[in-house]
């Protein structure tokens, strides 16, 4: 759990669409259609998320290119790798990981996966990871609240390429 010291943004982002196939799974790129849908959910982010912004993700390669596409829609230079945060990671730990490294203010970004992402859903505004939603690529929410932890943070904006 995590304490800010205003109510912080929250924006959990699964990556854009991926290649079906790679030697391992966490070098799986992002598809140009990926690459598309990374950098317009980049420019949703950019009219709805408080200043200042940072970006983080999971190591695997899709999450790492959809981050570096959203971070520069952003205008913010650098994004932070989290490890703890990959598909078959634990939910409860992914989030005491994302907590630790919320900014004091404005607003952190974190790329991650299927079906971590929705599990996360599930745990911030139900306090129940099973309550997970399925998401589509590059798609995900705008959180807010004052502690991360789980049903303690509000939705307030839902994020897709295709949403203004």
């Amino acid at each position: 759990m995590s304490t800010v010291a205003e109510p912080a943004d929250l924006v959990l982002l699964r990556h854009g669409e991926a290649e079906r196939m790679a030697a391992r799974d966490e070098l799986r790129a992002l598809t140009l259609h990926g690459r598309e849908q990374a950098h317009l959910a980049g420019l949703v982010l950019a009219g709805k998320v408080r200043r200042p912004v940072r970006v983080a993700c999971s190591p695997y390669l899709r999450a790492r290119e959809t981050a570096a596409l959203v971070a520069a829609a952003l205008g913010v230079a650098d994004v932070a790798v989290l490890a703890g945060i990959t598909p078959d990671d634990d939910p409860q730990r992914a989030l005491a990981r994302i907590g630790e490294a919320m900014p004091e203010a404005g607003t952190l970004v974190v790329v991650t996966h299927m079906p971590l992402v929705g599990a996360l859903f599930g745990l911030l505004v139900d306090g129940d990871a099973r309550r997970a939603p399925g998401l589509g690529t590059a798609c995900g929410a705008l959180f807010r609240g004052e502690l991360v932890a789980p049903g303690l943070m509000r939705l307030v904006h839902p994020v897709a390429p295709h949403l203004p």
